[in-house]
């Protein structure tokens, strides 16, 4: 007769759900399946045993926040490389540089994210953005690689990080 885990952890925890025949036969080759009772029975007992509300709380929390997360990388789409190469850009001289304001684009693998970036020396301003044009609540932005986290409640207005950072791709916890 073969016997299997499922019927080994039933032979523990269920013992009503075996036939007589499965459960004799598990009794009677006990020494074949010593290691796999003896962890079930372990199991049981270890469950049986109170555990303080403390200790509970910690793992709720600790099962709860990792529910909770999922993390979404965003890298930038790199727009120079559909440039034509044979473009010639003229340029004048000035005698006052003017602030330009610097444009990129970041997005996940899947595309369902999208954040521009606008720069200038002093500040980026992140616009975000997702596939169905939803607003998006109560999330964390990560920067790279400065690694500043920003908590971010709406996506409805851009976050502005001062002063201006170098940015190579960004992340969403949720």
């Amino acid at each position: 007769m073969s016997i299997s885990d499922k019927e080994l952890f039933n032979y523990i925890f269920y013992p009503d759900k075996l036939s007589e025949e499965q459960k004799s036969f598990i009794k009677n080759n006990l020494n074949e399946f010593k290691g796999e009772i003896n962890l079930l029975e372990l199991t049981k007992s270890a469950m049986d045993e109170n555990i303080s509300e403390e200790i509970l709380n910690r793992i709720h929390k600790k099962i709860k926040n990792f529910e909770n997360t999922s993390l979404v990388i965003l890298e930038k789409i790199n727009k120079k490389a559909d440039l034509d190469k044979d473009l010639l850009i003229l340029a004048a001289d000035s005698p006052e540089e003017e602030e330009t304001n610097k444009i990129e684009t970041y997005a996940d693998k899947n595309s369902k994210y999208l954040v521009k970036v606008i720069s200038n020396s002093s500040e980026n301003k992140l616009h975000i953005f997702n596939k169905d044009n939803e607003e998006i609540k109560d999330f964390q932005i990560t920067v790279l690689p400065s690694g500043e986290i920003f908590n971010i409640e709406s996506s409805n207005f851009p976050l502005v990080i001062k002063p201006s950072q170098e940015i190579t791709s960004l992340s969403f916890n949720f």
